[in-house]
């Protein structure tokens, strides 16, 4: 399963996402271990380098097979776009 990040700004933005397996990540695009089908939720905190705003959302999914009919691929893709979510925001 790979989750994405989409904001208005490439650089000068820190990522930090946490995984339902308790896993972590740094990257702007990472690759999660392999969960079984279910409902997870995602974190995913983003850090603006310049302004000083911590910016944090949750991706909720449902994570299901891919239906025979559709192009498979070795994983499923999820995006949380930062720029149209609501945002809890610190400092």
């Amino acid at each position: 399963m790979n989750v994405t990040a989409e904001t208005n700004r490439e650089e000068d933005v820190s990522y930090f996402w946490l995984f339902p397996d308790g896993s972590v990540s740094d990257e702007k695009n990472p690759l999660s271990t392999k969960l079984e089908y279910g409902q997870y939720e995602i974190l995913l905190f983003a850090y603006d380098e310049i302004t000083g705003e911590i910016m944090s959302s949750i991706l909720q999914i449902d994570h299901r097979p891919i239906p025979k009919k559709a192009k498979s691929s070795s994983s499923t893709k999820y995006m949380l776009d930062l720029k149209d979510v609501p945002q809890d925001r610190g400092g």
